[in-house]
């Protein structure tokens, strides 16, 4: 046998070995260990929440601080007023409620021409008077069923007024000082200068055009909301008004009226959580903030409502707000 043949044993065992250690290497290189994979999967984690916890864009602008409509429901009105009043027996009193509504015409008139100082005291003092003995046939809540004759004698003498001021027959000045007594009597006995109020709240314009559509019902809320103040001394004005008449003027006083400074406005919103316990101040106070170019104080309010409640959807606000902060 030859001492060169090269299927010996131990030729083949060496072979085997290196084959084998060749096969591990290879194997080890082509793969990844198992803490680079994990590694790598967590930062493509971090990375995708990175992102979407960058802000969005903002759908908050300067339109959005405003106020919403008050979009009165004049049917809800009625039925409310009757059920108030549907206990009223006025009937029972004509000769009071006779003497009420001549006094109130005379205190109406005062607003055009005095009689003196003295004259008019005894006169509104006679007004008050005459409202207390109505209250045994309406109540303290039904009182204002008594003014209904003035306020319907007003409403058709104020269009009067008005659509003379539109056509021009007679000046705003007149208008709103002095309307002449041979042609608008029914407006002076039954208003009093009610028209240069509506102007100057924004319920009337120049023109003597009603500026919106809620316009004339507000004005009839206010009117009673004025003659609940002769029953003031014994009763609140507002528990002579209707729920719905209460949420209304209470939320025109803040949000819709022009006339009303700054500082009146808020004074009326502090006024509102004994009135409507459910209705957003801060929100409000962010609003008039910011109507008013207070954007730290608008910024702050907003800030309250979000802290409170951060899914409310108020955090735009809050970015919006800071937007506007001035540099330094």
């Amino acid at each position: 046998m030859s001492e060169n043949n090269t299927n010996h044993p131990a030729n083949s065992s060496a072979s085997e070995t290196r084959i084998e250690e060749n096969t591990r290497t290879k194997a080890h290189g082509d793969s990844f260990s198992p803490l680079a994979v994990t590694f790598g999967v967590c930062v493509l984690l971090a990375a995708a929440v990175g992102f979407l916890m960058l802000p969005g864009k903002n759908n908050i602008s300067a339109r959005n601080f405003t106020f919403e409509a008050l979009d009165i429901d004049a049917k809800r009105l009625e039925k409310e007023r009757d059920e108030k009043y549907k206990s009223v027996q006025l009937d029972q009193v004509p000769d009071e409620w006779a003497q009420f509504l001549n006094t109130a015409r005379e205190v109406n008139r005062f607003d055009f021409v005095s009689p003196g100082a003295a004259a008019e005291a005894s006169t509104i003092e006679k007004l008050s008077y005459y409202s207390n003995e109505l209250v045994p046939a309406t109540g303290y809540e039904g009182f204002l069923a008594a003014t209904i004759p003035l306020r319907d004698a007003c409403s058709e003498g104020l269009d009067t007024l008005r659509k003379a001021l539109g056509a021009g027959d007679v000046t705003l000045e007149q208008a709103l000082s002095d309307p002449p007594a041979d042609r608008f009597g029914q407006y002076r006995d039954n208003c009093g200068n009610l028209l240069a109020m509506l102007v100057e709240r924004g319920l009337v314009d120049k023109t003597g055009a009603w500026t919106s559509s809620d316009a004339p019902l507000v004005t009839d809320i206010l009117s009673r909301y004025r003659a609940a103040h002769l029953l003031k001394d014994q009763y609140s004005p507002w528990l002579l008004l209707t729920s719905y008449e209460t949420e209304i003027f209470a939320r025109w006083r803040v949000e819709q009226a022009a006339g009303y400074s700054d500082a009146k406005r808020l004074q009326y919103l502090s006024e509102i959580p004994s009135l409507l316990p459910h209705y957003n101040v801060d929100f409000a106070r962010g609003v008039l903030a910011y109507q008013a170019k207070d954007i730290a104080g608008a910024l702050k309010a907003f800030e309250t409502l979000h802290q409170r409640d951060p899914k409310a959807g108020y955090e735009g606000y809050v970015r919006y707000l800071k937007e506007q902060v001035p540099a330094g």
